[in-house]
């Protein structure tokens, strides 16, 4: 704060009077910690909330997921959360599907909000991608990021059914074999 005073003096003219003013700031103010009211009771910026969670989604750790999130809770941006979220499976063969949503508490622990659920899935370590690195981002209405203070990140397996998908895929395949090479019991 005493930096950006500094400077707006600074760029208005106004140098000589710098010194009067950054003395007149209290140590509070100087930390940049100061939230509240300015003048006739219009809020003060409030500063962004952030969280970050690691989760073994199972016992022996071997799949894991990591999120950091920030919720904007005044200014331009306010209501908008940004997240990263890190996926990773150490297990050989089988991947995974994960699922991540964040809930924003008041300070008596109240949910004023919920995420939506944000699914990754991760292959086997020797099949393919074992590690995804997600950025996701919500908008909140401001009036409920201002109320949050506490941010909950929850992670967990959300199993997701593929084998309608893998069906499909073995159905294409079926069907370009089969325009190679007629195989009646097969083709017919």
């Amino acid at each position: 704060m005493i930096a950006v005073l500094g400077t707006v003096l600074a760029l208005t003219g106004c140098v000589a009077e710098a010194g009067d003013e950054l003395d007149a700031l209290s140590a509070e103010d100087a930390q940049g910690e100061v939230e509240g009211t300015g003048e006739a009771g219009q809020a003060l910026e409030m500063s962004p909330l952030s969280a970050e969670q690691r989760t073994n989604i199972t016992d022996s750790g071997a799949r894991t997921m990591y999120t950091e999130a920030t919720l904007q809770r005044g200014g331009d941006h306010a209501g908008q959360l940004y997240a990263r979220t890190v996926t990773r499976n150490a297990v050989k063969l089988n991947g995974f599907t994960g699922g991540v949503f964040i809930v924003l508490r008041n300070d008596d622990g109240a949910v004023v909000g919920v995420s939506g659920l944000h699914t990754y899935g991760v292959d086997g370590k020797w099949v393919g991608t074992y590690v995804r690195d997600e950025i996701w981002i919500e908008n909140f209405e401001p009036q409920v990021a201002a109320a949050a203070t506490q941010l909950e990140i929850v992670q967990q397996r959300a199993s997701t059914d593929r084998l309608p998908e893998i069906e499909e895929r073995i159905q294409q395949f079926k069907r370009l074999g089969c325009q190679l090479v007629n195989v009646p019991r097969v083709c017919g």
